[in-house]
């Protein structure tokens, strides 16, 4: 990639016209169902990427697509073979995450995957939350024995295990997590009050005969985001691209499959929670958006000189993808799903943004963090 000197972040809200539809990594065959579920970055990267160039002048993406593979992959060459601003090769995306719409603020309303350590007290009734969290290296339970990494498990001292807080906090519940605090209950939103699911049931059609394909029924879930909500998303842009004319207010987007489209609106962006590391030096990252790591779940881009003490991170997802440069599927890669956390001592940096340290993967938003303190079990 290319360097640019500043850097400039917009924030974007993108409204749904329709249902919306992202395929998952399962294959879709007669008599399956084919399930839309949240966008990943790597898919907003692409929409807004074929928007921006297209703004740039980029009328024949032919052109694109053979200027892309002749450069091997390299962006910034095949920008430059396509007679277009190098500086688009620089530009970074973040999110998308669910928001409400700005509704006459400035700034919509973001939420964000709850923090999976975090759990229900539901003796006597789910009202409040308590955390999990590393356990002391000299007080742990019986036969546990350190491994070479020195890693400790995570723990409680209660009896009860309690329930797990599924669905999103939004940014004031999250900036209270980030403080070593458990959210208030009305920071945490079900999943069901932000988007729900459209089936839709298909039949295949004889080409030659124009007839039905007998045996050939399939379903489809697609996404439907509730009144008033849609995506926010930010992009980092060299500020010698501009950004004025880049969206109007009657931008319209192709974005995921079944020709789904959203209208993009310029928004201010938000405001991340921010905590200062206190004097022990301990840190905790929660991911807000999935990691695309080259070590399974561990990061890519950690605190340098920090130690990892613990993680929690729920299993794991699955994504593909089209290669532009190699005209065929990209291998499934496996992800850190949001939400997952990572505890470290010993942290005397500054605040990250990411985990990750790829081009790709810094362009496209993968493993975006927000950092908070912790303390022992």
């Amino acid at each position: 990639m290319t360097q640019s000197s500043t850097m400039k972040r917009i924030g974007l809200f993108l409204e749904p016209l329709d249902t919306l539809f992202f395929r998952d990594g399962r294959p879709f065959t007669q008599a399956g169902n084919a399930r839309g579920d949240l966008p990943q970055p790597q898919t907003l990267t692409g929409a807004l990427t074929t928007h921006l160039l297209r703004q740039a002048g980029l009328e024949d993406f032919m052109q694109w697509r053979d200027a892309f593979q002749n450069a091997g992959g390299d962006m910034a060459l095949a920008l430059n073979e396509c007679g277009l601003d190098e500086g688009y090769a620089d530009i970074r995306y973040r999110g998308p995450w669910p928001a409400s719409a700005p509704n006459g603020s400035p700034q919509p309303k973001v939420f964000l995957k709850a923090p999976v350590i975090l759990m229900w007290d539901d003796k006597p009734e789910p009202e409040a939350m308590f955390r999990y969290a590393p356990m002391r290296p000299g007080e742990l339970p019986p036969g546990w024995r350190l491994m070479e990494d020195e890693r400790v498990p995570l723990w409680i001292r209660r009896q009860d295990l309690g329930k797990a807080v599924e669905g999103f906090v939004d940014l004031e519940g999250m900036e209270t997590f980030l403080r070593g605090e458990t959210p208030a209950k009305k920071n945490l939103h079900e999943a069901s009050s932000l988007y729900g699911y459209d089936s839709r049931t298909g039949i295949g059609i004889n080409a030659a005969t124009h007839s039905v394909e007998e045996g050939l029924i399939y379903s489809v879930s697609m996404l439907a985001m509730k009144k008033g909500m849609g995506f926010y998303a930010e992009i980092d842009l060299p500020e010698t691209l501009g950004s004025s004319t880049l969206f109007q207010d009657d931008t319209i987007l192709h974005w995921g499959g079944e020709g789904r489209r959203v209208r993009v609106q310029p928004a201010e962006p938000v405001r991340w929670p921010a905590v200062a590391v206190d004097g022990s030096k301990r840190s905790a990252y929660v991911l807000t958006t999935p990691g695309r790591f080259s070590q399974g779940w561990q990061p890519d881009a950690p605190p340098q000189g920090a130690s990892l003490l613990a993680a929690s991170v729920p299993g794991h997802g699955a994504v593909s993808g089209w290669d532009l440069a190699k005209g065929g599927p990209k291998p499934t890669r496996f992800t850190v799903p949001a939400g997952s956390v990572y505890f470290f001592d010993n942290d005397t940096g500054a605040n990250l943004e990411t985990f990750s340290n790829t081009p790709d993967n810094l362009r496209e938003g993968w493993g975006l963090v927000l950092r908070g303190v912790w303390d022992y079990a």
